[in-house]
Parts: structure tokens; sequence; C-alpha cells
């Protein structure tokens, strides 16, 4: 049979109580939100981006050339995903398509106050 469990979701920066966009999405890329139309995933043109939008290159440099507590480290690699992202959304406007966004990588989390190493103040 099935073994029944719960997920909670964690708070989303720009979410409101009618309007959980970053809740449903997290929930929808782990095949955990069942209620979409079958349309919702089959009607359109898509444009999927293959392999990694990083190289490992990239990562390594951005890794060595500042400690992992330091938001530059972050901006650094984030500037080269953002470039790819660029073209891959204006790649999709010229074909008229959606673009089902890559896998993003990030190394600062958002907050709204001080951070601990680029990281939530509680985590470890």
């Amino acid at each position: 049979g099935l073994v029944p469990f719960m997920v909670h979701t964690t708070h989303q920066f720009a979410d409101t109580g009618t309007y959980p966009l970053g809740k449903r999405q997290r929930l929808r890329e782990h095949l955990l939100w069942a209620v979409d139309p079958a349309s919702y995933y089959e009607e359109g043109t898509f444009l999927t981006l293959r392999g990694p939008l990083l190289r490992e290159e990239d990562v390594q440099h951005g890794g060595t050339s500042y400690p992992s507590f330091d938001p530059r480290r972050h901006m650094l690699i984030d500037s080269r995903q953002r470039t790819a992202l660029r073209d891959a959304l204006a790649l999709a406007r010229a074909l008229g398509s959606a673009l089902v966004m890559p896998e993003l990588r990030c190394w600062c989390d958002r907050y709204w106050n001080r951070l601990r190493g680029c990281r939530y103040p509680t985590d470890r």
C-alpha cells in the first residue's frame, strides 16, 4: 500500500496567502503538486536547456576567488548564470516558446536582515 507522508514548504519571500507561487512551484518541481490540468504541461512549445548552466571551472574559480562566507563569491558565480539565463530567455522569446527554467545554484541566502556566512542566522 501507500505510505502516508507530510510535506511542509518553507517561507518564500513575496508569496502571499492568496498567491503562493514559490511554494507551489517547489511542489511542482518535486512532482508533489497534482492539481494542475494536463494542459499545463502539454500545451505549447517549450525550450529546454541541456547540460549544466555553469561549467565546473566557473564554480571552481568562484570558489577559490572568495571565501564561502563572502557575498562576492555568490555574485561572481551568479553573474555567469544570469548571462546564460538572459540568453536562453531571448532565444525562447524569438522562437515563441516558453523556457523551462534550468536549475540555478545559489551560495547565499536571501534575507532582509544580517546574514552569518552568507546563510540565514539559524542555519548551520
